[in-house]
């Protein structure tokens, strides 16, 4: 689906809405992830173990998309693309295919993605690959450019963080000189870095990890930087099921964390809503900690997906209801827009807002 986003932060639903192109998989998409290049979406299939992309149009419509086929599926029958990141000079996107053995890395040309965008050596394999290979991995840039973070969601008994150091203009990857970070969680949902660089890790059962930004040798972090804490997500409704957290985001503007949290549905129950965790990251001295908002948590309508932060605002995914609902960020609050969102596609996953939104 897509919108236009007018000066005051509201969504104007388009009439536009796009199909994933065919896979060579033959399998329905599901889509994961979205993205935004300078001159494409590219979008991350996982079940029908593409790559898709379309071009962008001067009028913010969306051209003719094609795919490209997950290197997962020659090491498994079931190749799963999830996280995906475009790089800061917007000619290389990175996707994350815990199928494929780590991470694939592509070349965006004027064309768009082809078997030619491989960049060679892809995938990048982590330095302890999970076996068997696990899914739904995510993943965060550094804002230097410098480095590359994978985490996969089925990590157990604990997840680990892999570094690649990215190198400058070629779009490869190597493993960093300490590539492996153990975390003190299982099922990490998602990651997200701060302008400074450092990087939270959110665990489906309400708990993160602040990395501290260093300058250990060889290292983006601080050896002493992990920090464990417990994520408040608000206890179930009699004879619901516990929440659980879905992703993690980053205001660059005010270093506020901002976790979304479902309750998944029981069977033949419609899915209650679920909301929003609003966070203050402090790092500055010592250990970091995430100290809650008075105000948080926020309400959301029904199973929220993920959150993007763009300018003051915030777009949520409302996976249960089928809507993108919208927020203003003003005075450290999520305050809902009128009208509160717009409908969109079934099921939504994934929301990306382009550098011109307005």
């Amino acid at each position: 689906s897509e919108y236009s986003i007018n000066q005051s932060g509201a969504l104007s639903s388009t009439s536009n809405s796009y199909v994933l192109p065919g896979s060579a998989t033959n399998v329905a998409a599901s889509a994961q992830s979205v993205a935004v290049a300078p001159s494409w979406v590219i979008v991350s299939g996982g079940t029908d173990g593409s790559v898709h992309y379309f071009p962008r149009n001067s009028n913010g419509t969306l051209g003719q998309g094609g795919s490209i086929l997950s290197q997962g599926a020659i090491a498994s029958p079931t190749p799963w693309p999830a996280g995906l990141v475009v790089d800061p000079t917007g000619n290389y996107v990175y996707a994350a295919d815990a199928f494929a053995g780590g991470v694939e890395s592509f070349s965006i040309s004027s064309s768009g993605l082809s078997n030619n965008s491989f960049v060679p050596g892809t995938p990048f394999a982590p330095a302890n690959p999970p076996s068997p290979p696990t899914s739904l991995a995510s993943l965060a840039l550094d804002p230097s450019g410098q480095y590359l973070y994978m985490v996969d969601f089925l990590a157990n008994p604990l997840a680990t963080l892999t570094v690649y150091q990215i190198s400058p203009g070629t779009g490869n990857l190597a493993l960093a000189a300490f590539p492996q970070i153990s975390l003190s969680g299982a099922n990490p949902v998602g990651i997200a870095a701060d302008p400074l660089g450092n990087v939270v890790v959110a665990y489906a059962n309400g708990s993160a990890d602040v990395l501290q930004r260093g300058t250990t040798a060889g290292s983006p972090f601080l050896s002493v930087g992990l920090a464990s804490q417990s994520i408040a997500i608000p206890p179930p409704a009699t004879g619901q099921i516990p929440g659980t957290l879905t992703s993690v985001a980053i205001d660059p503007a005010t270093e506020l964390v901002y976790f979304t949290y479902s309750y998944p549905a029981p069977t033949g129950q419609n899915p209650q809503a679920g909301g929003v965790l609003a966070y203050v990251l402090t790092t500055i001295t010592g250990t970091p900690t995430l100290s809650e908002l008075a105000a948080s948590p926020f309400v959301a309508l029904a199973e929220p997906t993920d959150i993007v932060i763009a300018g003051g605002f915030a777009y949520l995914t409302d996976f249960g209801a089928n809507f993108l609902s919208q927020y203003s960020l003003a005075s450290a609050t999520l305050s809902p827009l009128s009208p509160s969102g717009q409908p969109s596609g079934a099921g939504p996953m994934s929301v990306a807002v382009t550098t011109s939104y307005h």
